[in-house]
C-alpha cells in the first residue's frame, strides 16, 4: 500500500550515535503511515552502512547513496525528487535531531488550513557528551515580504503539502545565500498560506558541525565568520549584490514563473524580481525594521546589495558574474 506521507531527509557523514537517536524518534511517531527518502550526500561505503545500521530493517525507509557531493541544499532537493508517489503530506528532518513522539500527530491536520506548518523546537547545545538546555525557539510567520528578508521557516520543523514541492521542484540555481527552508517557505507562502504554532515538538540539537543552527549567544558571531570565508574575506559590494541580494531576486523570479500568485503575493514578489533598489523596496524594508520583523544588519546588507546590483546590471546578472568569476 503506498503511504500517504513522506519523511524526507539529508544525510551527509552521519554521526552513528545522532543518527540512531533520531531514526528511533522517526520511529516513535504516533502516525506511522509514511516512508522516509534518505539521501546520502557524497556518501562512502561506511555512511550507507551507518545508514543501514540505524533503520534497522524498517521497510519504511529507502536509502539511496549518492556518491556525488552536492551540498545540504542540492542533497535536501535530491531527497524530496525519490518522493515519486502520491502523498498527502512530506517533512523534512535533520540526520541528528530528535522528534516528539506527537509531532507529526500534532502538524498534519493543520495542513488543512495552510500549505506549510511549523512548530517551535527545544534548543539542545551539544558540549562533548553533556547536553544542556539552550531554550525553546521562537519562531513568527509575518508575511511573505518579512520572510524573503529574513527567513522564519526551519526545515526540518515543517510539513508541507504536495503542491508546495510540486512548487519547489526543481530548486532554483542557489548562491551562497541559498538555503532549502527559506525556498520551501517562499513557495508555501505563494502558494497558499504558511502557520507556525508555539508548541514546541522536537530537539534541535546544536553542535559543532551545524550548518546553520540557532543564533544564540555569541553564535551570530561564528556565522558572520563563515559569511566572510564565503565572501573571500570580506563582504565586497559584488558580493552582496550577487549573493545575498541575488538569491532573493533568484527565488521572485522563479515563484513569479512557476506559481499563479495572488496580486498582493505578487507586488511584493516584484519588488525583489526587479533585482534593483526602488523606492518601495527601501520603503516596505525600513516599515520591516520598524516592526521588527528583521534584524537590522540583515536588512542594511540586502539594500546595499540591491544598490549595487542597480549599478551593475541587476540582481541575476550579478549572480552570473561571481560564478563566472568563480570558475
Amino acid at each position: 500500500m503506498t503511504p500517504v506521507g513522506a519523511i524526507c531527509m539529508a544525510v551527509y557523514r552521519p554521526d552513528a550515535v545522532a543518527l540512531k537517536r533520531q531514526i528511533d524518534s522517526l520511529q516513535a511517531q504516533s502516525i506511522g503511515d509514511w516512508r522516509c527518502e534518505i539521501a546520502i550526500d557524497g556518501g562512502r561505503p561506511s555512511d550507507l552502512a551507518t545508514v543501514h545500521s540505524c533503520v534497522g530493517g524498517d521497510g519504511r525507509f529507502r536509502v539511496v547513496n549518492y556518491v556525488d557531493r552536492v551540498g545540504f541544499y542540492r542533497n535536501f532537493e535530491r531527497a524530496m525528487k525519490q518522493v515519486d508517489y502520491e502523498v498527502h503530506w512530506i517533512a523534512l528532518a535533520d540526520q541528528d535531531d530528535r522528534w516528539y513522539p506527537d509531532k507529526l500527530e500534532k502538524l498534519i491536520p493543520l495542513l488543512d488550513g495552510a500549505e506549510l506548518v511549523t512548530g517551535q523546537a527545544r534548543v539542545v547545545i551539544q558540549q562533548g557528551t553533556e547536553m544542556v538546555d539552550g531554550g525553546a525557539t521562537r519562531r513568527r510567520w509575518l508575511g511573505l515580504f518579512a520572510d524573503l528578508l529574513d527567513n522564519s521557516v526551519t526545515g526540518s520543523f515543517c510539513v508541507f503539502t504536495p503542491s508546495v514541492a510540486r512548487a519547489a521542484l526543481p530548486f532554483p540555481q542557489p548562491t551562497d545565500a541559498a538555503y532549502h527552508d527559506h525556498w520551501i517557505g517562499a513557495c508555501a507562502a505563494a502558494v497558499g498560506s504558511v502557520r507556525i504554532i508555539d508548541d514546541p515538538l522536537q530537539d534541535y540539537i546544536q553542535h559543532d558541525r551545524n550548518v546553520v543552527g540557532e543564533s544564540r549567544g555569541g553564535r551570530w558571531l561564528s556565522r558572520l565568520a563563515d559569511w566572510r570565508t564565503r565572501a573571500g574575506g570580506s563582504f565586497s559590494l559584488s558580493y552582496l549584490a550577487a549573493e545575498r541580494w541575488g538569491w532573493r531576486v533568484e527565488v521572485a523570479r522563479t515563484l513569479l514563473e512557476r506559481v499563479d500568485v495572488d496580486p498582493n503575493v505578487q507586488a511584493d514578489l516584484e519588488l525583489f524580481a526587479s533585482g534593483r533598489l526602488s523606492t518601495r523596496l527601501v520603503s516596505r524594508s525600513l516599515g520591516a525594521l520598524w516592526k521588527r520583523q528583521a534584524p537590522v544588519g540583515r536588512v542594511v546588507a540586502l539594500l546595499v546589495g540591491a544598490g549595487s546590483a542597480s549599478g551593475l546590471g541587476g540582481g541575476r546578472n550579478q549572480v552570473s558574474a561571481r560564478r563566472a568569476e568563480n570558475g
